[in-house]
């Protein structure tokens, strides 16, 4: 996928992005460091979305994101421009070592170099500037270089009298952190190093402050704060950052499988014909004359629909009909899917074929298992946080503090990206998971856990709707040990194999799935694992390598509650016997970002679910 600046005339494109990335690391009003240039990613209003994108539907998150579609961008080749961007920051550093000139260059590069920018004085290629001012409501804008190398205390006394000072970037040749780098100016001399420039407290604010610059929506807005000490309105302060600092873009994303219940005939149908019914909706037609037009004849005529039941469908989808709604969150949507997946065998299908295997012995643990030799999984980017992670349990962007918008004005839909994969799902005896929930030794470890994550949650200012179970952790940690032991047997590694906690009212189950957006998602490797006795296997060792770790006895006897007593700090307290030698994997395939595990719940012989393998 192919970005372009427009305001770069005849030149070539600054780079090319996977369209995963737009979901995630680069997402609109990301920064992204491309071939000759530093730039950052328009709103989705900019984005050309003629004929270089693909509607995906789907129902629930529709109804969550208050949305009518998604739209997902299709990989192409780097001559057809479809997301633009715009050079940021325009500040640069020339690439010859003689010369280091640190200047603000035109907004399109020299036509005799394609997509590069050059210094005014050598004509050497501009790398661009490694700092960027920040607020904490997320707007950004340019790092006051002039200003700062006109602000060191011992060369106050200097009065620099150049209309546009030249300022020159040098190191001190010790380490190459920032912090051994200084700007200075050749017409008065005055030079300053950046070690103080990445501190907490911000820039001083007779330096600058927040103009609420969003580059990304080409817009500026007010920005100001409430004084605590007047009571009165000033302009936010603003701190200096890296362009590629990982803090700097933060998306809020919503995933969703495309369940067999969204693969009914009439829904098939709805998806097909969905904007002559939006149309008709807005006419003012009832759910029934719609179902009774000539659209759904085949439905009811062949199929032997009836018109109740297309008009259920429609309920469900365009009315107050079903689970789902606006105030929903991503474990209603996990409900949704838990119910439809432990009811439904759905062959055959090009985007979902679930159907059940053999338990075998496995009876003794789990009361479902089922292959999914294809399912859809649709992610949805709807904003974006800098600073500081967004609130994985608000149920929109009022909840969210500091939330940045990916659209000036208000559009009918979000980019997504709609990954194919296979996976293997299953549930463990409700019977079981009662009993060993009652235990008093597990109340308590589970209870320490919990008014840590909790505790550690306010510090964020995140509320916590729902109130956890010890069967979470149980779920968690055995997905955790199983994904360590299939990413030896199955093919994929640790980072391809993702989990999906299905925790809630009298149910649970695991899904352990592998997601890409090309074909290699659905290699069958997976699959074959849930084959009867290879299942059985894979749990057994999982179970009995959980037992060892490298850092043991220090991994084995971490106690969340002694640690707690012991007034350890609360980001200490997130875990019981866990750590990256034993349980936790890439945090881009856990739920929980390597929280809330525990691998004494599989076998220890007190609390342990599985102490008898």
């Amino acid at each position: 996928m192919s970005i372009e600046d427009p305001k770069r005339k005849n030149a070539e494109s600054p780079g090319n992005l996977r369209p995963n990335q737009l979901i995630t690391t680069f997402g609109p009003g990301s920064i992204a460091q491309m071939k000759n240039d530093s730039v950052i990613v328009m709103g989705i209003d900019w984005w050309d979305t003629s004929d270089k994108f693909t509607v995906v539907q789907h129902p629930s998150l529709e109804k969550i994101c208050n949305k009518s579609h998604f739209r997902m961008p299709i990989a192409m080749e780097s001559t057809n421009k479809v997301i633009p961007c715009k050079s940021f920051p325009t500040w640069g550093v020339c690439s010859n070592t003689f010369c280091r000139r640190l200047q603000q260059h035109k907004s399109s590069p020299h036509p005799n170099n394609n997509s590069q920018f050059l210094c005014s004085e050598c004509k050497n290629q501009l790398i661009p500037a490694r700092m960027i001012v920040m607020c904490d409501k997320g707007h950004l804008d340019e790092f006051p270089w002039v200003k700062w190398a006109h602000s060191s205390p011992k060369d106050n006394a200097l009065q620099c009298t150049a209309i546009n000072p030249k300022l020159k970037w040098s190191a001190l040749n010790k380490t190459t952190s920032i912090g051994d780098y200084y700007v200075k100016c050749l017409d008065c001399g005055s030079s300053r190093k950046m070690s103080g420039a990445l501190g907490p407290q911000g820039l001083p604010s007779d330096m600058m402050v927040c103009f609420g610059y969003s580059p990304w929506l080409g817009k500026h807005e007010k920005c100001t704060v409430r004084s605590k000490k007047n009571n009165t309105l000033t302009n936010s302060s603003v701190r200096a950052v890296l362009t590629r600092a990982t803090s700097l873009y933060y998306p809020s994303t919503i995933s969703a499988l495309l369940i067999p219940k969204y693969r009914h005939p009439i829904q098939i149908r709805i998806n097909e014909k969905i904007e002559t019914i939006r149309d008709d909706i807005d006419e003012g037609r009832s759910f029934e004359e719609i179902a009774k037009r000539k659209i759904f004849e085949e439905l009811r005529d062949e199929q032997n629909y009836s018109v109740n039941e297309i008009v259920d469908k429609l309920e469900i989808r365009f009315g107050e009909g079903g689970q789902i709604n606006k105030d929903s969150t991503e474990s209603d949507i996990k409900d949704e899917e838990y119910e439809d997946i432990m009811e439904t065998e759905f062959e055959g299908d090009d985007i979902i074929d679930v159907k059940s295997a053999p338990l075998g012995e496995l009876e003794k643990y789990f009361s479902v298992l089922k292959k999914a030799n294809r399912l859809t999984m649709v992610k949805v980017l709807r904003y974006f946080t800098r600073g500081s992670p967004p609130n994985p349990y608000a149920s929109d962007e009022e909840d969210d503090m500091n939330i940045c918008s990916i659209q000036r004005r208000k559009q009918d839909w979000f980019p997504c990206v709609s990954n194919k994969g296979e996976g293997i799902f299953f549930s463990i005896r409700e019977d079981l998971l009662k009993e060993w929930e009652q235990r008093p030794e597990v109340q308590k470890r589970c209870g320490a856990l919990f008014e840590s994550f909790n505790e550690w949650a306010k510090t964020r200012e995140w509320d916590i709707p729902e109130t956890r179970r010890p069967r979470y952790v149980l779920l968690h940690t055995l997905a955790h040990a199983l994904i360590r032991e299939l990413s030896i047997s199955s093919g994929y590694n640790e980072a391809s194999i993702a989990e999906r906690i299905y925790e809630g009212n009298n149910h649970n189950a695991i899904l352990l799935f592998t997601a890409s957006s090309s074909s290699d998602g659905s290699l069958g490797g997976l699959v074959r694992k849930a084959e009867q006795g290879q299942f059985l296997s894979i749990l057994e060792n999982a179970i009995q390598k959980s037992k060892y770790c490298s850092r043991d006895p220090l991994c084995i006897e971490d106690d969340p509650y002694e640690k707690k007593q012991r007034g350890f700090p609360v980001h200490t307290r997130l875990n019981g016997a866990a750590c990256y030698a034993c349980t936790l994997i890439p945090e881009t395939s856990c739920n929980e970002f390597n929280r809330l595990l525990d691998r004494k719940f599989l076998f220890d012989d007190e609390i342990g679910f599985f102490r008898d393998i």
